[in-house]
């Protein structure tokens, strides 16, 4: 009976999506889905590949996998509508490179520039980029932050694989390694850009911190940010909007209410204000 009200719940989900309305997509991604959702109750813990859409997309399991594509995928959470035959989009906090496809899919023109500092993650992120022979896709395995050098990255392997690599380790984890970090106003530096997709699970405020310092943060007209609070003690959500506000970005938030005490995974769109 579970399993039955996950199926159609999943039915329920690919039917509001919003982003993918044809009949043969709607297909595809519930198709998708259920196997996924199968596949997932499985006890196995290793390298597994799907097919969505006509990507194949290899990762750390099926519940990783699941994981990322209800959230991508299903949900549309990074799906927007984009003038530009020829968008560059910026990727940072890539992971296997999910995202990356979604984006491809949605913009097969587009130039994008992927970050991702887990080494493990990162090799997938390289095997989906050339197992699907995608062009003009760019990929880093660096971490992204106010500095440059070398920084700790924590991270604590799961079902899940590690879909949670921070600079901080309340949000990542007890293990960590270390990684070359860069600054993101570098890459962006000169070059008008559509979208930058930023969710690096804590780190977001160093990231923006930089390309407020370098004044770039007005190169790119949209930004999908995942903003973490609750992280050292750091709740300062309207001073974080207002950098973007006293750009002319307007915004766009999501978020699901739990619990008040729960800290909350917060999704952001920030918009040029064309007005």
């Amino acid at each position: 009976m579970a399993l039955i009200k996950e199926f159609l719940n999943a039915g329920f989900k690919v039917y509001e999506n919003r982003i993918f309305r044809t009949k043969k997509e709607i297909i595809s991604l519930f198709i998708t889905y259920i196997k996924l959702i199968k596949l997932s109750k499985r006890k196995i813990n290793s390298d597994f590949q799907i097919k969505i859409f006509s990507w194949k997309i290899v990762g750390y399991n099926a519940k990783s996998l699941l994981f990322l594509f209800e959230e991508i995928f299903v949900n549309s959470s990074y799906g927007i509508k984009i003038k530009n035959d020829k968008p560059i989009i910026f990727d940072c906090g890539a992971n296997v490179g999910m995202s990356v496809l979604f984006f491809k899919q949605l913009f097969p023109n587009s130039i994008i520039y992927a970050f991702e500092p887990n080494p493990i993650s990162f090799k997938f992120l390289e095997n989906n980029i050339s197992n699907n022979n995608l062009s003009d896709v760019f990929i880093y395995n660096l971490a992204l932050h106010s500095e440059i050098g070398e920084i700790k990255m924590f991270y604590e392997e799961s079902i899940y694989g590690s879909l949670l690599t921070s600079t901080i380790s309340q949000r990542g984890g007890d293990q960590f390694f270390y990684a070359k970090c860069d600054k993101l106003s570098n890459y962006m530096k000169d070059l008008s850009i559509d979208l930058v997709k930023i969710d690096v699970e804590g780190g977001e405020k160093f990231i923006i911190q930089d390309l407020q310092e370098e004044n770039v943060l007005k190169n790119s007209k949209n930004y999908f940010v995942e903003y973490h609070s609750g992280l050292d003690n750091d709740n300062q959500l309207s001073s974080f909007i207002s950098v973007f506000e006293n750009e002319g970005f307007c915004l766009n938030i999501k978020a699901d209410f739990n619990s008040f005490w729960n800290n909350q995974d917060i999704l952001i769109l920030f918009a040029k204000n064309e007005k």
